[in-house]
Formats: structure tokens, C-alpha cells, sequence
């Protein structure tokens, strides 16, 4: 977990607002590291026991890291009104993540 304390480094030493930090950094084939600025983002359910479910996450893909990278972009808020349902979740179930650890305080 040497990379995610490297980000946590480096928003500590810059100072800045957990809102104003990335929402996910991907490492291709390894995983995603994912920052829950509020609880209703965190999408794991009761995974590991997880009680706080704000901050950053580790969510190991392993091999399915670019479609757990495609299946997060469907996630994110879009910056206009939608006029129908998205397509992708029909197709795109998140199968292939092995495990989510909270990796920062």
C-alpha cells in the first residue's frame, strides 16, 4: 500500500480539501483508488465490515482494472439533465473485483 500512502502525502502536503482531490486514480492491472467524499457514494455495501465508508478505498481488480476503470466513468455525475436511462450497467456488473480496503483515515 506504498502508492496509497504516496497520495495521502501529497494532499496532505499541499493542504487540500478532500473535495477538491481526485475521485479515482487508476494503476492498470493492479487496481483503483477511490475517493468517497461522502458515505452515499461508497457503492461496496457491507464489504469487510467497512463502518466508515468516506475517504480513500483500494478496490483491487487485478486483471478487470479497465473495466472497473469504464464501469466507475458510468458512475460519476453528468453535468447536464439525462433524457433516458444509462445503458452500460445493464451490461457492465461489477464481477471482477476481487476485494475494496479503506487505505487513509
Amino acid at each position: 500500500m506504498a502508492t496509497a500512502k504516496e497520495i495521502s502525502a501529497f494532499y496532505s502536503a499541499k493542504g487540500t480539501p478532500v473535495t477538491q482531490q481526485a475521485d479515482f486514480i487508476v494503476v492498470n492491472n493492479v487496481g483503483i483508488f477511490v475517493n468517497f467524499v461522502d458515505a452515499s457514494m461508497y457503492c461496496w455495501g457491507n464489504t469487510d465490515q467497512i463502518t466508515d465508508k468516506t475517504g480513500w478505498f483500494f478496490e483491487d481488480w487485478a486483471e478487470n482494472t479497465l473495466a472497473g476503470f469504464v464501469w466507475r466513468l458510468q458512475l460519476l455525475a453528468h453535468a447536464s439533465i439525462k433524457m433516458q436511462d444509462d445503458v452500460l450497467p445493464r451490461y457492465l456488473i461489477p464481477k471482477g473485483i476481487r476485494s475494496v480496503r479503506k487505505v487513509t483515515q
